[in-house]
């Protein structure tokens, strides 16, 4: 897949395409039906097919204070629009420069001049250009203008209905990650780094790695998980802790550790992936250290015998 960063560069293959333009946080279900139809349109147009997306969220810029939490860094996004099966991606820097074009100017910069699009297939929502002006039928106008066609596609998920990814963060912040796993069509997966902690974990016969995700990811609720640690072209079997520690500190921002089944070595600056299986209990303060590692010891026998 070639990755385009700004509207300055072109694709290497001058051929039309068929796009699709969207955040698509998450890279959920509904987007892959939506990818689909890309990919049959492109088959019949003889055309690439061609992702449009942005970084960072638009309200990150326009109203910080109403931003969602994000499932998937633009690197985690890029890798699934590979996976899907993409010739090309665009990835638009988002700023107040964009947020002010208008639908037509959008239009012919991102689309026409960027891509030669042919068709443009977006979800029933789509909104586009200064102040959301444009939808889906303003887009079809400015295609009868431009030379290319529009279609508007529901991002549906058969029983559960539209797929969105406000559903799957609200899953996630009561800790029902085998749901929030059933809308993405895959574990949710956290990305970051390995960062030197206090060492606790080790202490109590349990080395852990603390992840440090983007400062806008999304954290399940406050628990203990069986799930992956996805690093280096593994995927290594773990306990995942998201927690603020009660039994030792107050107050503290939550901490993502996660103590890899069998594994000795060192994960220091690291970056990998986790992905949560299920929720094994809710966070706890307990009495003494010894009730904690009593504890830890079924949590991680849990685990291991769930991803066996």
């Amino acid at each position: 897949m070639e990755v385009l960063r700004g509207a300055k560069e072109r694709p290497t293959d001058g051929r039309p395409t068929v796009v699709t333009v969207g955040m698509f946080d998450g890279v959920h279900r509904g987007h892959r039906m939506l990818f689909d139809r890309v990919f049959e349109e492109a088959k019949r147009l003889d055309a690439r097919s061609a992702v449009v997306t942005f970084d960072p969220h638009p309200l990150e810029i326009l109203a910080p204070d109403k931003a969602p939490c994000i499932l998937t860094t633009i690197d985690q996004r890029i890798a699934l629009f590979d996976e899907a099966g993409f010739d090309v991606a665009l990835i638009l820097p988002f700023d107040r420069a964009l947020a002010a074009l208008s639908p037509l100017e959008f239009a012919r910069e991102a689309l026409v001049e960027e891509l030669h699009v042919r068709k443009v297939l977006v979800g029933e929502d789509f909104r586009f250009g200064h102040d959301r002006a444009g939808n889906v039928a303003t887009l079809a106008q400015i295609g009868h203008k431009e030379g290319f066609e529009a279609e508007a596609v529901g991002l549906l998920g058969g029983d559960e209905g539209k797929i969105s990814s406000s559903d799957v963060r609200l899953l996630l912040r009561e800790g029902l990650v085998e749901a929030a796993a059933s809308l993405l069509g895959r574990g949710y997966r956290l990305a970051g780094e390995v960062i030197h902690g206090d060492e606790r974990g080790r202490t109590l016969g349990f080395p852990t790695a603390n992840i440090a995700p983007g400062a806008r990811a999304c954290l399940p609720a406050l628990g203990v998980y069986a799930g992956w640690w996805i690093w280096d072209g593994k995927r290594l079997p773990a306990a995942i802790n998201v927690g603020v520690r009660p039994t030792f500190k107050k107050d503290d921002p939550p901490l993502t550790e996660v103590y890899v089944l069998d594994f000795d070595g060192d994960l220091y600056g690291a970056h990998g992936e986790v992905e949560f299986t299920a929720r094994l209990r809710a966070e706890e303060k307990f009495d003494s250290v010894d009730a904690l590692i009593a504890q830890m010891n079924d949590d991680v026998a849990r685990a291991r015998a769930m991803l066996a």
